[in-house]
């Protein structure tokens, strides 16, 4: 199968990459010579067709689950970006954190990374959702919003 945004690299040539930076796993990418082999975590949709399940079966065993508690006034954003989604792959996939903007409630609470997969907001399961839904969910949001987020080891490709 080839490799697909949202998959996870664990290993390039028998190199870890679990706990690396993005930039360090590119390097590590860019200084390997032929031939290349990595151990990667393919995050496909699950195919048994379940919906009620916040974590993708394939992420059941593999992951650092916590809820996080960010507070938003009436103006401004929560200050991630996110990817993934229904329509941007035309199949279930999850939404990955893919920035996180200084000075907003999200880099002031310091615990969403870049590369985290975001689950449910205020216990609303993101699984299945459109980009577009969540991202009307999340700027309509107020006061008190509580975003499941799983940490994993690994570098986003």
């Amino acid at each position: 199968m080839p490799l697909c945004a949202g998959d996870i690299l664990l290993n390039v040539n028998g190199v870890d990459l679990t706990g690396v930076t993005r930039s360090e796993a590119v390097a590590n990418l860019k200084n390997t010579s032929s031939p290349v082999v990595l151990k990667v975590l393919e995050m496909r949709p699950p195919e048994d067709g379940r919906e009620d399940c916040s974590l993708p079966p394939c992420l059941a065993h593999l992951h650092c689950c916590k809820d996080i508690v960010l507070r938003r006034s009436t103006s401004g954003s929560l200050g991630f970006s996110i990817v993934g989604g229904l329509e941007e792959v035309n199949c279930n996939q999850s939404f990955f954190i893919r920035s996180i903007v200084e000075g907003t409630p999200a880099y002031n609470d310091g615990r969403i990374r870049c590369g985290d997969i975001l689950l449910e907001v205020n216990g609303k399961s993101t699984w299945g959702m459109t980009h577009t839904a969540l991202v009307r969910l999340l700027k309509e949001l107020r006061g008190r919003i509580t975003l499941t987020i799983v940490s994993w080891p690994g570098s986003l490709l």
